[in-house]
């Protein structure tokens, strides 16, 4: 996957969009709102889990039945491809970090410990929620369900949003499962997260014997 053009093409042109975001979030807003926005449910949901989305759709286009027959056996097949959105997420996370420290350099922050504290929490948040986002629509790709095959990013896309933004947006504090990202202690919410991905990771491996990969 890493080697692919089409996937080096996307992380260069993904690069180019987050850092332009950042730099137009820089402008509108004053110092301190620049900063939070980074960290707000919309852009999460509206910027970072699109270009993931994306970027996913690009590896689902090297896991058809040519691939499938370089493989030993079904885990393998899955695993990879697991694996695949699970070193986007990070890559994704990283260039949108990166990004980030840039402008906290130009708009000359005071580094302190609870600075470091909040990138590091927001960091493995951020990570870890586009590996939940990610296994779960790895559950629906890989389902006996034909139309849940053809669309199942979208559907996972469909689901995110309907949660943080139909549920959730009079405030809401039913957190079921991608709202779980928004929620207040961040250590409970890392915890929560990893507990699901784990779920969907165990879920997706038991089944995989009895469902049909070649699309």
């Amino acid at each position: 996957m890493i080697k692919n053009k089409l996937f080096i093409k996307f992380i260069g042109l993904s690069t180019i969009y987050i850092c332009l975001v950042s730099l137009f979030l820089s402008y509108t807003g004053d110092k301190n709102s620049w900063f939070s926005d980074w960290f707000s449910d919309g852009l999460f949901v509206f910027q970072t889990v699109i270009i993931y989305l994306l970027g996913c759709s690009v590896i689902n286009e090297q896991y058809g039945c040519s691939a499938y027959h370089r493989y030993n056996s079904k885990k393998s097949f899955v695993c990879n491809h697991i694996a695949d959105y699970f070193i986007l997420s990070f890559i994704i996370t990283a260039i949108l970090f990166v990004s980030i420290t840039v402008f906290v350099v130009i708009y000359q922050y005071t580094i302190t410990f609870d600075l470091l504290v909040v990138f590091l929490n927001s960091f493995i948040k951020n990570f870890l929620g586009l590996c939940l986002i990610g296994i779960v629509s790895i559950n629906f790709l890989y389902s006996n369900f034909n139309r849940l095959k053809m669309s199942s990013l979208i559907v996972t896309y469909l689901i995110l949003v309907f949660e943080v933004k139909v549920i959730n947006s009079n405030g809401s504090s039913l957190f079921i499962l991608f709202s779980w990202f928004f929620f207040s202690n961040d250590i409970v919410s890392h915890v929560v997260i990893l507990s699901y991905i784990i779920l969907f990771l165990f879920m997706i491996l038991k089944r995989i014997k009895k469902v049909d990969l070649i699309k």
